[in-house]
């Protein structure tokens, strides 16, 4: 009996119609309200699309993907929630909400808002997509500015509130990749892939200048290193004993380096 072949995976489906419509990742990105990254990870399988970007793709390819049918009820058992994709953009921050609204009610798209702002398009895209949940404050005040609205009280609560780590400060995020999004602080920092795994785990008493020595590494590109996190510690002791704990935590998931080495 001769075997059939496999359907495609809706990834290979994805780049496909994408180079049918004459588009590059960044040019779907843009149509779909996210980053090249991610279109990336949804085109090699890395992630699943939610159910609203797929939405969109569907308009934007002219993709048919069919929908699962609706499961039937059994009255002897409670209903049974459909698993959901784990992918990273399931759930924005109250600011990346806010953002969205805010951009699209002003007819801004990322890439007009990040011309503007001088915020990265990255950047822009990460938080709205829930990727980046806690964007620095000079990052929120230069969008702001750029969306001529102020920043609602009860969003900057809940975003400070989401990036305090009680007792040691607030974890933040940021674009390694751009350079003027990278704190000057003294702190321990964490570079993620493109699926949110962490990569690297460093610390220095001045983040902006130990990322600087990272630049010429040749895995320091996306998506290999896709963002980044910071937590301010000015104590130097505290802070190598933090990136002690971090890295033997990781383990093997710290791919790049173990403790003050790179790989």
């Amino acid at each position: 009996m001769a075997k059939t072949n496999a359907s495609p995976s809706l990834g290979d489906r994805l780049r496909t119609a994408r180079d049918h419509a004459g588009l590059t990742q960044a040019q779907l990105a843009e149509k779909v309200d996210c980053s090249p990254a991610l279109v990336s990870a949804w085109e090699s399988g890395r992630i699943t699309p939610t159910p609203d970007k797929l939405a969109k793709l569907r308009g934007v390819l002219q993709l048919h993907v069919p929908r699962a049918p609706s499961p039937k009820k059994s009255p002897s058992s409670a209903p049974k929630k459909a698993p959901s994709s784990a992918g990273p953009d399931d759930a924005p921050s109250a600011y990346g909400k806010w953002l969205n609204e805010t951009r699209v009610k002003k007819g801004r798209s990322i890439t007009r808002l990040a011309e503007e702002s001088g915020v990265g398009y990255a950047t822009i895209a990460n938080v709205e997509s829930g990727r980046t949940q806690n964007p620095r404050a000079e990052a929120r005040d230069r969008l702001a500015a750029a969306l001529g609205v102020a920043e609602p009280p009860a969003v900057t609560a809940a975003t400070e509130e989401a990036a305090e780590v009680e007792g040691v400060g607030q974890l933040v995020d940021f674009d390694p990749h751009e350079v003027a999004s990278r704190p000057k602080d003294p702190g321990i920092y964490v570079f993620y892939d493109v699926s949110d795994r962490p990569i690297y785990v460093g610390e220095s008493d001045a983040i902006n200048r130990r990322i600087r020595s990272h630049e010429e590494k040749f895995w320091f590109k996306r998506p290999i290193v896709e963002r980044a996190s910071y937590i301010k510690v000015s104590d130097p002791e505290l802070r190598r004993q933090i990136e002690r704990i971090l890295i033997r935590f990781l383990k093997s998931n710290a791919v790049l380096n173990r403790q003050h080495v790179d790989r």
